[in-house]
């Protein structure tokens, strides 16, 4: 997912705050404390994991098409994409994952595509299926750097 890098907050851990394609703001955690400050203002290719998240009915809840909220209050409506395997463009070719990284699903929206853990789905998705979630936290999980 293209977005650009607008923010770099440091505490105990890093938090990004990064612009989607659409204008809209989000905010990321990264575990692995990436030093992205030479990215300011600039378009980065970023994977961004759904963390801490719950599954909405998109039919009982008025949620427009995409990201929407803010801090740490985050809702998204896209097409379930299932299996989503991870383009092997986003490792170095030492890490041996030429084919690609299996297991993760994929929820699509107009900015591009999030990711899911594959231990975090527990539910009977159809492929192509609006799905409409309400998110706590977003992760990076890598780029290309």
């Amino acid at each position: 997912m293209i977005v650009r890098v607008k923010k770099i907050f440091y505490e105990d851990t890093v938090w990004t705050t990064v612009i989607l394609k659409s204008g809209k703001k989000i905010e990321f955690f990264d575990e692995n404390c990436r030093d992205l400050s030479e990215y300011i203002n600039k378009d980065i290719d970023l994977l961004i994991i759904v963390s801490f998240f719950s599954i909405l009915d998109c039919d009982k809840k008025l949620i427009p098409p995409g990201v929407s909220g803010q801090g740490k209050h985050y809702k998204i409506k896209g097409k379930y994409l299932g299996e989503y395997i991870i383009p092997s463009h986003y490792f170095r070719i030492e890490d041996n994952l030429k084919n690609g990284l299996r297991g993760f699903h994929g929820i699509k929206i107009e900015d591009g595509i999030f990711l899911i853990s594959p231990t975090a789905i527990k539910t009977d998705l159809s492929v192509n299926e609006d799905v409409c979630l309400e998110i706590s936290r977003f992760d990076l999980f890598g780029g290309i750097f």
